[in-house]
């Protein structure tokens, strides 16, 4: 998890990202991120779960990412949040 936030915080300073994708990242760090990394399972329902990986495709797909590189993310994105749906229930 490191890693995420480390890209997260990146996103987040680099003048390069547009402010919506720099607001983007800010919010997937505080409201998935950080909460995820000391996980209170009393407090991931299925709307915060699927609202999580919808801020996630969001971000995917406003960081400038080559047509092939996006659809290959949303693509793994799709099969974690699948799989893990599964895993929840």
């Amino acid at each position: 998890m490191r890693i995420a936030s480390v890209l997260l915080g990146l996103i987040k300073n680099v003048d390069r990202f547009h402010p919506d994708v720099k607001d983007i990242a800010e919010s997937i760090r505080s409201d998935i991120r950080n909460p995820w990394a000391h996980c209170d399972f009393t407090q991931w329902n299925t709307t915060r779960y699927l609202q999580s990986f919808s801020l996630m495709e969001n971000l995917i797909q406003n960081v400038s990412l080559s047509t092939f590189d996006e659809k290959q993310t949303l693509d793994q994105l799709v099969l974690w949040k699948s799989n893990g749906n599964i895993n929840a229930v």
